[in-house]
């Protein structure tokens, strides 16, 4: 005889065994991952045979419906509650990023927009998911007794799916009386319906034009312009609009017979600003006052290639011009991405492509013209916009 005590009997696992929160995490999720690994064909058969009242077929693919159906009736109202927030929530959290990153919306707008979308859906989905588990019970009932949940459950979850909307709608409407204000909280705008136009399309007060400082006026040349609090913004007959510092803009207008109209907006070499018109250049470097030279073009002692005499921006090291194509290569630091721009000179509004690496090619190019070309290094974050280094410029001109 053995010394041993005899081992318990081993029962197989019924389908109606006790209820959810008794069971292992594991195999609640294995029951879940088991349903959803029959496939949506098979999943849509099972549906359409148990509104029928019948059983599917495949006694593998039906044990699995049952379980699953059975987890899901036996499990407690609150647990029914935490699952649908908890599920919400994270597609909440993955719409928002995936908005907030593709679009650059603030965090505000996409998580709003994020909650009106899923909201809805989420209720939908719970209630197909008890729906569902019901038809397949009513086929043939679970052994053992599963809970009768109270029926005010999908009561709660649209209350609290209501809820979220109706706040996710409050926060887009301050949003939006937020960033009105941000483009139309200075004391006054803009006189000229131009100039006022392009003031607001650079988003006023928080724009890079900031808010009107005294009235507006006309240039010698007959052009309207308005001081801001970023320096003076002008509509030029040539290259548009037109933003330049105070004191550059005195100098052109004392000179103004002499150098006429701009033919470029305001550009970079390195620390040095200089603009060119059609009969010469304004040149201000960095703590110095701006000079009027007559005659002249500026020549740009930045080239692609050249040294880099600033590390707060991407150097150009590479830019090769192949017939309608040109080559750019830029040294950098890693970044999430590259803005890179070109235009001609009398061009108002770039052309602005995003890169991943640290090469770009621009097709289609004019092989005769001259090309400002600008580098920009930024990292994304997230649910807000991107931090971006200031603008390399450099001018690309046509092969000899």
């Amino acid at each position: 005889m053995s010394k041993w005590p005899p081992l318990p009997p081993i029962h197989e696992p019924t389908l109606g065994r006790g209820p959810a929160t008794e069971r292992s995490l594991a195999e609640i999720v294995g029951t879940q991952v088991a349903w959803w690994q029959l496939g949506f064909r098979r999943r849509r058969e099972v549906i359409h045979l148990a509104a029928t009242g019948r059983a599917h077929p495949d006694p593998d693919v039906w044990t699995e419906a049952r379980l699953w159906a059975g987890q899901m009736l036996d499990s407690p109202w609150w647990w029914r509650i935490v699952r649908a927030v908890v599920i919400s929530g994270f597609a909440v959290g993955g719409v928002a990023a995936t908005t907030g990153v593709a679009v650059e919306f603030q965090a505000d707008y996409a998580i709003s927009i994020a909650v009106l979308t899923v909201a809805p859906l989420a209720v939908l989905w719970a209630r197909r998911q008890m729906r569902t588990a019901r038809l397949i019970n009513r086929v043939e009932p679970a052994e053992g007794n599963p809970r009768a949940n109270p029926r005010w459950v999908p009561i709660v979850l649209s209350v609290v799916a209501f809820a979220a909307m109706a706040t996710s709608v409050a926060v887009i409407v301050h949003t939006v009386q937020v960033n009105h204000e941000a483009v139309f909280g200075c004391p006054f705008e803009p006189e000229h319906p131009d100039v006022r136009a392009a003031w607001i399309k650079h988003e006023g007060k928080s724009g890079n034009l900031g808010c009107p400082v005294g009235p507006g006026g006309v240039t010698a040349g007959g052009e309207p312009f308005q001081h801001t609090t970023t320096g003076v913004f002008a509509i030029t007959s040539i290259v548009g609009e037109f933003l330049v510092p105070h004191d550059l803009f005195d100098v052109w207008q004392t000179h103004w017979k002499v150098l006429g109209e701009p033919t470029e907006v305001p550009m970079l070499d390195g620390s040095t600003m200089y603009v060119n018109f059609q009969r010469g250049h304004i040149v201000k470097t960095a703590g110095g006052q701006s000079i009027a030279v007559p005659g002249k073009d500026y020549q740009q002692k930045q080239v692609a290639g050249g040294p880099c005499t600033t590390h707060d921006r991407p150097c150009l090291v590479r830019a090769e011009r192949n017939g309608t194509n040109i080559h750019l290569a830029w040294h950098w630091e890693i970044a999430d991405a590259f803005n890179v721009s070109w235009r001609v000179p009398s061009q108002i509004v770039p052309t602005s492509v995003e890169a991943a690496g640290s090469e770009y090619t621009i097709d289609g190019v004019d092989p005769r013209a001259r090309y400002i070309v600008e580098v920009q290094a930024c990292d994304k974050r997230f649910l807000r916009r991107s931090v971006c280094t200031p603008a390399a410029t450099y001018i690309i001109t046509p092969v000899p």
